[in-house]
């Protein structure tokens, strides 16, 4: 009895072994084609994986390559602007000097003026007062008139002579005006 309800029980777990393997066929084939598009998956996955860390081992490339630009542009133009700064300064000097021979030369030429003026203004004088003294001397003296007619000739040969330095100082100091305004626009 025991041996037939086993029998039994083999044969009809024997019919149901066909099934049941081709169940676990159809769910072998499933997982098998899921292991198949898990390891597609994987394949592109690790694809993209390796595409990424070449563009970013790329992109690192560039980054650095940038930054050294960067470095080497900042450095050159920190020592452009070093050069121009100290040639700026050089200039300024250049100006300061200029700027001192500049009043120099017209604290200079004033004094020259002023002297020239002064010496005008004495002649002139001395020349009024020749000129009174002539005018005197023409009342009482007829001789003394010949005689004082060639110091007079001779006092207006010196005014000549004196406008013809002051001329010639005019020109001098219009000649320095006209330096010091190459000066300046240099």
């Amino acid at each position: 009895t025991q041996l037939r309800e086993r029998e039994a029980e083999l044969n009809h777990v024997r019919g149901e072994l066909p099934e049941v393997q081709a169940a676990l066929e159809g769910e072998r084939s499933a997982l098998q084609s899921e292991l198949s598009a898990l390891r597609e998956q994987l394949d592109s996955a690790t694809n993209d994986r390796a595409n990424i860390e070449a563009q970013l081992h790329e992109r690192e490339a560039e980054l650095h390559a940038m930054q050294e630009e960067f470095v080497n542009a900042q450095s050159s133009v920190e020592g452009e602007r070093a050069a121009l700064e100290a040639e700026l300064e050089a200039l300024r000097q250049q100006l300061d000097a200029m700027n001192g021979a500049r009043d120099e030369l017209e604290q200079n030429l004033r004094a020259q003026i002023d002297a020239i003026s002064g010496a005008r203004n004495d002649i002139e004088t001395q020349l009024r007062e020749r000129e009174a003294e002539l005018n005197h001397v023409r009342g009482e003296l007829p001789e003394v008139q010949a005689a004082l007619e060639g110091e007079r000739s001779a006092l207006q040969s010196e005014l000549s002579a004196l406008r013809e330095q002051l001329d010639s100082a005019t020109n001098d100091r219009a000649n320095i005006e006209a330096q010091l305004h190459e000066r300046e626009a240099e």
